[in-house]
């Protein structure tokens, strides 16, 4: 499981408070083999994770260049979610629902992790739930906003692995980069018994849906290919390097150029003029 710090936190978070704000949920991952102990544990790792987070900005300073990049692709995410949440709201008459599939519910001590954890339940709910899938206005329609959130949701973590790395001035042995070392290594562990467990609750996709963890094979894919990526998936990652003149897909203007990711039913035919 090689997931970046805020993932791994984010995913903590949002199944622990979901076993805290709903006993069914405590309940069905209890009957699966993951009780009180480590949820309380899991706890434990979110506290620790923003406090580790806070330290390392104390003590090494912030680059405000990363600092602003992450506050945009954070920005970029929200936006998404937005733009999801009224597409949804039209057609779907359940508040409950949607203050669920959008995280009303999910608030960290920091801004970053709880638009991280509201990106992961939106996506596992939209993955999971038929009622809130049939409000878009076909498949391909839903499948790219999946698309989209993962592809922006990435982002973020690029930026937060920078934010949290040593910067140029410091010490890479550092205590606090030890400390987060460590754990990243917990949460690691913490995660994978929630594997387990999840795996088990294949039938049940409404309540994986809800904590905001799915196994393999379950609800929509996140992924995609040919012509259903979304236009510039690439160019959404990360800006280009100024210095490398080679074409390249993405960051063209519209659908011409040598952008050959998004042939297909739908798409212009490129042109190289």
């Amino acid at each position: 499981m090689n997931l970046a710090y805020y993932h791994l936190l984010g995913h903590i978070f949002v199944a622990v408070h979901a076993c805290h704000s709903q006993a069914e949920a405590r309940d069905t991952l209890a009957k699966v083999g993951f009780g009180k102990e480590l949820v309380e544990r899991g706890r434990k790792l979110v506290e620790e994770g923003e406090a580790l987070i806070a330290r390392r900005l104390d003590e090494e300073g912030e680059d405000r260049t990363i600092e602003h990049g992450l506050h945009v692709a954070v920005t970029e995410l929200e936006m998404w979610q937005r733009s999801v949440e009224y597409l949804v709201k039209r057609k779907l008459d359940n508040t409950q629902l949607v203050e669920l599939t959008f995280g009303y519910d999910l608030h960290a001590e920091e801004h970053t992790l709880t638009a991280v954890a509201r990106a992961l339940r939106t996506l596992s709910m939209l993955r999971t739930r038929p009622d809130v899938q049939e409000t878009f206005s076909s498949p391909r329609a839903m499948h790219d906003q999946l698309v989209t959130g993962w592809t922006l949701l990435n982002k973020v973590f690029r930026y937060t692995k920078l934010r949290l790395a040593p910067g140029v001035g410091s010490n890479k042995n550092g205590a606090v980069f030890e400390a987060l070392a460590r754990h990243e290594a917990a949460m690691t562990a913490w995660l994978q018994d929630l594997q387990t467990a999840t795996g088990k609750m294949s039938d049940k996709p409404k309540m994986l849906g809800f904590i905001g963890f799915l196994p393999a094979g379950v609800g929509l894919p996140l992924g995609g290919a040919a012509h259903d990526v979304v236009l510039h998936e690439q160019a959404r990652r990360a800006a280009p390097n100024p210095a490398d003149a080679r074409p390249t897909s993405g960051w063209s203007a519209g659908r011409q150029g040598r952008n050959r990711e998004n042939l297909g039913k739908g798409f212009i035919e490129p042109t190289f003029h």
